[in-house]
């Protein structure tokens, strides 16, 4: 018995039943079920998130070693990425020195072999009064080899013209000229 303000209160200490005590045990089972089902899920979420971050990560990194030794990505000598458009092969180049300076013919081959390019043949060429480094496309009339040539020495577009010779067994002919310290290669 407690008295409260001169007044008698019996507190009875209540007894649980069988079905409150199950019932109780229920609910706490399925909070706790409740619980460890939303970490799950918050846990099975971080791991999706992470493997997601993997995958484009590798991905970038075997793009990125995938299109290293193709003529379709070249690192420049600024480390830019270079990645014009031209088709899916490796090129065959001849380079000529018109300029008259010796070894630039060797230093341009050097530069282009550096960028996977096959300079199949170097040498001097005919004249050496060439004022402009040419670019010869020597397959199609689209230009799209000897643009991609031009863009990876540093020829302007307008120096790339069509030479069309199918017997030879190359795509781009390269003619130094008195500009050559334009050039990427002599930078």
């Amino acid at each position: 018995m407690v008295y409260k303000r001169g007044k008698k209160i019996e507190l009875r200490k209540r007894k649980e039943t069988e079905k409150e005590k199950k019932a109780k045990a229920r609910k706490k089972k399925t909070k706790n079920f409740k619980e460890s089902f939303e970490s799950f899920r918050l846990t099975f979420a971080i791991f999706l998130l992470i493997g997601a971050n993997l995958i484009f990560i590798l991905s970038i990194i075997f793009q990125s070693f995938a299109t290293k030794g193709t003529t379709g990505s070249m690192i420049t000598s600024s480390d830019e990425i270079v990645r014009p458009e031209q088709p899916q092969k490796i090129l065959k180049v001849k380079v000529r020195n018109g300029c008259g300076v010796p070894g630039v013919a060797k230093k341009l081959t050097d530069y282009l072999r550096q960028r996977n390019i096959d300079v199949v043949d170097f040498d001097n060429f005919e004249r050496y009064d060439v004022s402009e480094t040419l670019v010869l496309d020597r397959r199609d009339y689209d230009l799209v080899n000897a643009k991609f040539i031009g863009r990876i020495i540093g020829v302007e577009e307008n120096k790339v013209i069509p030479y069309i010779n199918s017997d030879l067994q190359l795509d781009v002919t390269i003619i130094i000229g008195k500009n050559y310290s334009q050039l990427k290669a002599f930078r």
